[in-house]
This record gives C-alpha cells, sequence and structure tokens, in this order.
C-alpha cells in the first residue's frame, strides 16, 4: 500500500493500514487519498474500503475512483476565487454578491456600508434582510429581468435604500449584473454610499426655495 501512496501525511502507509483495520472491523471507510502510479506520479484519488463476503470469505473490498481533474478544477477555482476576492476588496464602493436570493461574497467596503465587522456576519442574509420594505417590489423586478436574460446584463444605477444590522437605513446607488459563480447564477451588485449627497441635494433645494421666496419678496416690495 506504501508504493501506493504519495508517502506525505497523512498520506503514509501506517495511515492505509489503519483505515483497512477499521473496514475490518465493520466501519466503511470513504475517503480521498493522495496515490501514487507505478512511474511515481502523484494523482488524487476517491477510495471506498468495506468488508464483503465473497465465496463464502470476508474479503477486503477496495474500490477507487480517480478524482485527479476535479480536484484540480476546484483547486483552480479557489485559486481564482481568492484573486477576485482580494481585487473586491481593493473597491472603496460596496461589491457583494448574492445567489439564489442570500449573499454568499462581500468585501470590506460592504461590511462597513452594512455596519458588520466580519463577513459572516452578511453571508446567508437574504437580499430582503438588507434592503428597506420599500425597494422590494422593484428589486424584485430587476432581480426577474436579470434571471430571465440571455446572457450577460448590466443593470444601470438605481437609487435604494438599504438596511444596516443595526437597523439604520442608508441611501444607496445600485448597479446590478449577473454572474457566473462556480458554474452557477449568480447577482454581483455595486453600492455606493450616497448619504452625503442626498442631504447635499436636500440642502441646496432649501436654499432655491429661500432664495426664490427672497426674490418674490423683493419684487413684491418693489411693485
Amino acid at each position: 500500500i506504501g508504493d501506493l501512496s504519495s508517502g506525505a501525511p497523512p498520506y503514509t502507509q501506517q495511515e492505509a493500514v489503519n483505515r483497512v483495520s477499521r473496514a475490518l472491523q465493520g466501519d466503511p471507510q470513504f475517503f480521498e487519498w493522495h496515490a501514487k502510479d507505478a512511474r511515481g506520479r502523484l494523482f488524487w484519488v476517491e477510495a471506498n474500503i468495506q468488508v464483503a463476503s465473497i465465496g463464502g470469505e470476508q474479503r477486503v473490498v477496495v474500490v477507487v475512483h480517480d478524482i485527479d481533474n476535479l480536484k484540480q478544477t476546484a483547486n483552480a477555482l479557489r485559486e481564482s476565487e481568492e484573486r477576485y476576492r482580494s481585487l473586491l476588496d481593493l473597491s472603496p464602493d460596496a461589491i457583494f454578491v448574492h445567489r439564489g436570493g442570500v449573499m454568499v461574497m462581500a468585501n470590506r467596503s460592504a461590511l462597513r456600508l452594512f455596519g458588520a465587522e466580519r463577513e459572516e456576519q452578511l453571508l446567508g442574509l437574504p437580499w430582503t434582510a438588507w434592503i428597506h420594505p420599500d425597494c422590494h417590489d422593484a428589486v424584485r423586478e430587476r432581480l426577474q429581468k436579470m434571471q430571465a436574460a440571455d446572457g450577460f446584463v448590466v443593470l444601470p444605477a438605481m437609487e435604494q435604500c438599504y438596511l444596516r444590522l443595526d437597523g439604520s437605513s442608508v441611501e444607496v446607488e445600485v448597479t446590478a449584473s449577473n454572474i457566473l459563480l462556480a458554474k452557477d447564477q449568480a447577482v454581483l451588485s455595486i453600492a455606493r454610499d450616497i448619504t452625503r449627497r442626498k442631504t447635499n441635494e436636500a440642502r441646496l433645494k432649501t436654499l432655491l426655495v429661500q432664495q426664490e421666496a427672497i426674490l418674490d419678496n423683493a419684487l413684491v416690495g418693489i411693485v
């Protein structure tokens, strides 16, 4: 068995013997193993060890399935997601991904926007939990458009109201697009806090109204 293993812990001769011993004691073993072929090439397999009665005698049956390509694909996908996440964390805007209606990824700016200290506080939340009820109908319509789209689509920026973890609200401008994440359809949203802009717009509107009132009074005085 040792000749068929990589030899790097825990993929050693002793661990393989332990697996077989447990199977002989009535505990079937199902596990991944770093194996080695006759030429010394290392590869991954999925092994199933159990005891079966063959010809009236108890035999150890080992079924091995080559999963090397699957492992390489999974590793490449994980590395790709890590690079993707690193790029997202560089953005000053809140960027997050939701799949199946729940959040599965959020960058550091998104944590600040929602008032979270850890990403785990946001993961698994349904979109209805972070979007104000007044915006639910409009957001639901946008999600349906992306789900029905044939191919990649980017929705234009839309003002929405988000809810922080503490229940307070924040005005945001959101752009969304459909993406593929681990071969599944997902939605990537980019949200920018526009609270200051909205406050300045309100102040400007108030100032214009005041100036208009002053001008009207001045004209009345002239007449």
